[in-house]
């Protein structure tokens, strides 16, 4: 992964082989109406509005539902290249950490399957973990396979 970042122990790097094409999961993570299917835990249908906004300043803003309890996460579009490099500020609302960088490169992996490798730069202080994008990673895998 060091063509997205270079190296640092602040960097969380998360990969993960999904099935579908590159196109597809794009538009999973693209599409506010599917991410509302797969992002944060809800129950089908039970997400609240996400937005994306598919343009370079664009805002992004996604819920996150921890045991009933609401988090906002959001930040902007600093990087866009279809379909295959997404590049975000992230952010939790009301949280006293700056925004950080955060990239998600896609590429076609074995055949049927798209590879997802993440990279989120917590240098300026920031406040996510590993095991959250392990598991939001997941639950992508989860809705393309079902």
């Amino acid at each position: 992964m060091s063509s997205l970042e270079p190296e640092s122990e602040a960097l969380i790097r998360v990969s993960v082989d999904v099935r579908g094409d590159v196109a597809t999961v794009w538009h999973a993570w693209t599409d506010p109406a599917i991410v509302a299917q797969w992002w944060g835990g809800w129950a089908a249908g039970a997400a609240p509005e996400m937005v994306f906004e598919a343009r370079i300043g664009g805002q992004w803003r996604f819920a996150m539902d921890f045991d009933g309890q609401v988090q906002w996460v959001g930040g902007h579009i600093t990087q866009l290249e279809r379909p295959g490099l997404l590049g975000l500020t992230f952010a939790w609302e009301g949280a006293d950490a700056p925004a950080t960088p955060l990239k998600v490169a896609l590429s076609a992996g074995k055949p049927g399957y798209t590879k997802v490798e993440l990279v989120h730069d917590q240098s300026l202080g920031g406040n996510a973990c590993a095991d959250g994008w392990n598991w939001s990673l997941a639950c992508l895998r989860a809705f393309l396979e079902g």
